[in-house]
């Protein structure tokens, strides 16, 4: 009987290893450690939320506690009149507009309506962060909840909420189909479906549902910005996707991108 070579990759023995020929090379097919490792484990690592400056204040962000619901009424007065608040933002003290990578779909802060549980509402910078916590807690929102809709099927249904009537009129990066609670729709396909059904010796039809999942990354989400010495914006934070990130906040400020540095 033929010898089974073990899937795992290591060779039975008196097979040739696929890994043998790597051998004169000095890292390709070796183990290497990570350089940063040991600061990783040892909580040495400096992240984005780790930095210091002088004159660096902390912002922190009031969020919807309710999914779906209607802003009546926002009252920051008493959280800007703290002593150590340098600025309180809602939606009335902004620009209109929508940003998103690849559908412009979501405002800087809600000022009608908010759409999901922890849509920002307000922003608050402050010389610490007990003061910015603090600031937070005393500004009032007034919400009237309306019905949400937790699960895509039910969205789609007829009388369902409909989350963004203007959503025909959103800028979108490429020529998406969109209706109702849709998003986008598209169609992808490859050779004949109902050809390789009839070739099949076995169809299987039904719904799969997946759960949420999401990375989960050491560094956690935080950032800090500044002006460098050439007036530029610099904004240390935790991306895979600088370039994109540098085009949103250049899109949301409504500045020149060339004058902001994402790392």
């Amino acid at each position: 009987m033929p010898q089974e070579v073990p899937s795992c990759g290591v060779a039975a023995r008196g097979t040739p290893s696929r890994m043998s020929g790597l051998n004169r090379f000095s890292e390709i097919g070796k183990p290497t450690a990570s350089r940063e490792a040991a600061q990783q484990v040892t909580g040495a690592m400096k992240y984005a939320g780790d930095l210091r400056m002088p004159g660096l204040l902390t912002g922190v962000v009031l969020r919807s506690p309710c999914a779906y619901g209607r802003i009546l009424h926002i009252d920051a007065s008493a959280a800007r009149r703290l002593p150590g608040v340098r600025l309180v933002l809602t939606a009335r003290d902004i620009p209109p507009g929508r940003f998103g990578r690849y559908l412009k779909d979501q405002p800087l802060l809600a000022g009608e309506v908010v759409l999901y549980a922890g849509e920002p509402v307000a922003v608050i910078a402050a010389v610490d962060e007990d003061t910015a916590e603090y600031a937070k807690e005393i500004i009032r929102v007034d919400l009237e909840p309306m019905n949400p809709v937790f699960d895509s099927s039910e969205s789609l249904l007829a009388g369902a909420p409909l989350l963004h009537p203007d959503l025909r009129t959103y800028t979108a990066a490429w020529p998406a189909v969109r209706e109702g609670n849709v998003c986008s729709r598209s169609r992808a396909w490859r050779g004949d479906i109902e050809e390789g059904f009839a070739g099949s010796e076995l169809v299987v039809e039904s719904v799969f549902d997946t759960p949420v999942v999401h990375q989960c990354p050491i560094e956690t989400q935080a950032a800090i910005a500044w002006k460098d010495q050439a007036g530029r914006l610099r904004v240390s934070m935790p991306t895979q996707l600088a370039f994109a990130n540098q085009f949103m906040i250049a899109d949301a400020l409504k500045i020149d991108p060339a004058a902001i540095c994402v790392s």
